[in-house]
């Protein structure tokens, strides 16, 4: 293979230390010196190892894109004059001729020394950071879905069919509804009239709230000819928040 840098480094990336193999040597020569460091991932530690490299007259830097792992030692690194080059670990391992004994990190920068690992594209810090916003706006909403689902669950078994009368249980007119078992309050005929906005369908009377409604310990419901409080809402607030 041709040589096309003098002096680099390939770097290892884990979640708790970097690798460092740093490899230097006239461009003719295909036995260059070899220097191994292990550093940790603190920024103190990515600090030492970035006077490291400068001292040992590093001028470029190729590490994989492992993870996340990556960011913080390329926000460190792209503040000195080093030539940063995140690899695609898929590439990497593509490229035939390693040899079975060699660490990852003496893999990386003798590819990188001959010109074998290609730029991955590290896009600049808005998108970076627009990217990080839109991944945990995903994140929230698959959590709301499932806070829902989880409270769809609770309410079947009780018998407690809000679905039956609400296209969305999570509307102004459900969220009264289910605040009124939440707290334990009377569910009478005028409570329930008041938890109802104008956009709902459904009269008070198709609530059945003109009967008792009894929550049991277990969460079935029986009718009976007085409303009455409902005694699981407490258990059930607890599950909720679970």
């Amino acid at each position: 293979m041709e040589v096309m840098i003098e002096t680099c480094c390939g770097i290892d990336v884990h979640q708790k230390s970097i690798v460092c193999c740093i490899l230097d040597g006239p461009l003719e020569s295909n036995k260059p010196k070899k220097i191994q460091k292990k550093f940790g991932t603190t920024t103190i530690a990515l600090q030492n190892a970035l006077d490291w490299l400068l001292e040992n007259h590093v001028t470029h830097v190729f590490f994989e894109s492992t993870g996340q792992y990556w960011v913080p030692l390329f926000n460190i690194f792209s503040d000195s004059e080093l030539n940063l080059i995140l690899a695609n670990p898929q590439h990497i391992k593509n490229v035939p001729g390693r040899k079975t004994d060699m660490k990852d990190a003496e893999w990386i920068a003798q590819l990188g020394r001959c010109g074998l690992i290609e730029q991955s594209y590290i896009p600049n810090p808005e998108v970076m950071q627009l990217r990080l916003l839109t991944r945990r706006l995903r994140s929230y909403k698959q959590r709301q879905t499932q806070i829902k689902n989880k409270i769809h669950n609770l309410l079947q078994p009780t018998n407690i069919k809000l679905t039956s009368y609400l296209s969305d249980i999570f509307s102004k007119t459900g969220q009264s509804l289910l605040t009124l078992f939440i707290n334990g309050e009377l569910i009478d005929y005028d409570n329930v009239t008041a938890c109802i906005h104008k956009h709902v369908k459904a009269s008070p009377e198709e609530f059945n709230v003109g009967h008792e409604w009894e929550v049991v310990s277990e969460g079935s419901i029986s009718l009976g000819p007085k409303p009455r409080r409902i005694s699981i809402v407490s258990k059930t607030h607890e599950q909720i928040k679970e």
